[in-house]
């Protein structure tokens, strides 16, 4: 079987899906997904915005879903310096924060860091 549990408590929307039959798992992330889908979002986009981080371990395959709002936070398009680049990928989202300038990763902060998951992430009523 398949389970999928909402984590709570991230600072960020995941959903976590683990099973040992890959054909199972991936029809549980096909309807997940198609329901992400039906999320309105801006016209360009024509697929769910979401982050997907996949692992198989000891027979049993791990999935974290994280589903978006948008594709980089408002820190990004600031001017000066007040612009912070970072633009959170699979493995920003994952919890490994990488940004191409040192002055920014310096600058970022816990509260910082949370407030962009926020931003960028969907928040979901399950």
């Amino acid at each position: 079987g398949i389970s999928c549990y909402r984590v709570e408590n991230l600072g960020r929307e995941v959903i976590l899906f683990e099973g040992e039959e890959p054909l199972s798992l991936a029809r549980a992330l096909s309807r997940h997904i198609e329901v992400l889908g039906q999320i309105p979002r801006p016209p360009a986009d024509e697929e769910p915005m979401v982050n997907v981080l996949c692992r198989f371990q000891e027979g049993k395959y791990t999935v974290l879903v994280f589903p978006r709002s948008k594709h980089r936070p408002s820190v990004f398009f600031r001017d000066g310096d007040d612009r912070i680049v970072v633009s959170p990928a699979v493995v920003e989202m994952a919890g490994i924060v990488v940004t191409p300038f040192q002055r920014d990763f310096d600058r970022l902060d816990c509260a910082t860091i949370e407030s962009i998951y926020r931003e960028v992430t969907l928040g979901l009523t399950l």
